[in-house]
């Protein structure tokens, strides 16, 4: 379990990579923010390591970044490639062989998983001299986005990007047969680059895998009547696992965890009202009294066309939730093209003519139909109502159009057929 920082101390990721951005602007305090979870203090440094030091004969200490309860995280450079890297090191006096396993596991999920939204392990070493393990990885350039929520510049559609990326990185380590377990805002790095691109993947990074399982199976190496995990971004199974039972996938532990990073990420507050300071104990009473009471979901206080879907993530049973991230994904894209749909809708201008001529779709052909891309989640299917001979029938603005399908699109692909608004050759009447 990850305990505060000292709120004197910079807060740092948990897993340290990361430094503080240079004049940022100040920050606005909201109630409910990110519930108060800060990362965790860094664990006491060996007092063989330093500035200078050598691991593993090839990469030399600059400065420690920070750590969090699966051990310390320095900034070094590689004496290979000359670049700077990342270095994750767990003693290994005084480590039970649990957390030596555990950074062994990270290491190998990270050499494995290739996103942009993920870090990348470079390299596994022990170094006996110095009595540690640990392995490198990149260094990232930005903040936890325990640091962002507040800032000022972060718009509401920089939230629903970053929301996304992080919803697209789960469902590609749900897919790989993993889980997270430990998804919150301090477990969020966002570079700086992210506000001059921030539909970027690259640009935000899920961090700490220290505690990640296999989805599936039994792997985990939590030790029986231990609880791993930070109690606000908990779901109600790991809180009170005999009360819930067993969940069918432990994915739906992230799946409840993003719907909590939603709530924090546009500052909605916890969904049952506790303070960040409540315990694990606190936390599965109120889960269990909104069960008996009657409530299956936890819905947040906020309107939208994703409203549905984050209720859906934040169901008490687990049964109840998304599957999985690729489930959630694919229904938060459908969501928002349903939205984007009822946008695009343009009202009929009203007949100036007998009504019986415009009571049928007859009287508005013959139609330009075509295809546009309407973003990169929304191709839309419209129609370009011509100008008529008759002095009676409507006459549309030029380039006036109305949705009549719309389907998700990833490849936003170019518009094709007549332009919006080129009227039709005009029919002859008869």
């Amino acid at each position: 379990m990850n305990h505060p920082s000292n709120p004197v101390t910079p807060p740092r990721a948990a897993d340290g990579h990361c430094r503080r951005a240079p004049n940022r602007l100040p920050c606005r305090p909201t109630a409910g923010g990110c519930f108060g979870v800060r990362a965790a203090a860094c664990p006491p440094a060996s007092s063989q390591l330093g500035t200078g030091s050598r691991v593993a004969d090839r990469y030399v200490i600059l400065d420690q970044l920070g750590g969090g309860a699966q051990g310390a995280v320095w900034r070094a450079r590689d004496l290979l490639t000359g670049e700077r890297v990342a270095l994750k090191l767990v003693p290994i006096p005084g480590s039970s062989s649990t957390d030596l396993a555990r950074i062994r596991r990270e290491a190998r999920i990270l050499a494995v998983l290739q996103h942009p939204s993920l870090v990348r392990c470079r390299s596994v070493f022990e170094e006996p001299s110095l009595g540690v393990l640990g392995f490198a990885m990149e260094v990232v350039d930005g903040q936890p986005l325990a640091e962002w929520i507040e800032d000022e510049r972060l718009t509401c559609r920089h939230r629903e990007l970053l929301l996304t990326q992080v919803a697209r990185a789960l469902a590609y380590v749900h897919a790989r047969g993993l889980a997270h377990r430990d998804l919150k805002p301090e477990n969020i790095l966002v570079t700086y680059r992210f506000w001059n691109d921030p539909a970027d993947p690259a640009n935000v990074k899920l961090v700490d895998f220290g505690i990640a399982c296999p989805s599936t199976g039994s792997e985990d190496l939590t030790r029986p009547g231990f609880v791993l995990g930070t109690p606000p971004y908990m779901a109600p199974e790991q809180l009170d696992p005999l009360f819930w039972g067993p969940a069918r996938s432990r994915a739906a532990i992230d799946v409840f965890a993003l719907g909590l990073l939603v709530c924090a990420l546009f500052r909605l507050g916890h969904p049952t009202g506790l303070p960040a300071s409540a315990s694990m104990t606190e936390y599965a009473a109120a889960y269990r009294n909104a069960w008996r009471t009657g409530a299956r979901r936890l819905a947040p206080n906020a309107g939208g066309s994703s409203v549905e879907v984050v209720a859906r993530c934040l169901a008490l049973s687990a049964a109840d939730r998304f599957a999985d991230g690729g489930e959630l994904v694919a229904t938060l894209c459908a969501a928002r093209a349903r939205a984007q749909t009822a946008a695009l809708q343009v009202a009929r201008p009203a007949c100036r003519g007998p009504a019986a001529a415009c009571r049928t779709e007859r009287a508005m052909q013959p139609y330009a139909h075509e295809t546009r891309a309407w973003g990169p989640e929304v191709t839309a299917t419209v129609y370009c109502p011509p100008r008529f001979n008759a002095p009676w029938a409507p006459h549309p603005a030029r380039g006036s159009v109305r949705v009549v399908a719309a389907a998700p699109n990833s490849r936003s692909p170019a518009a094709r057929g007549r332009p919006p608004g080129r009227p039709a050759p005009p029919r002859t009447p008869r």
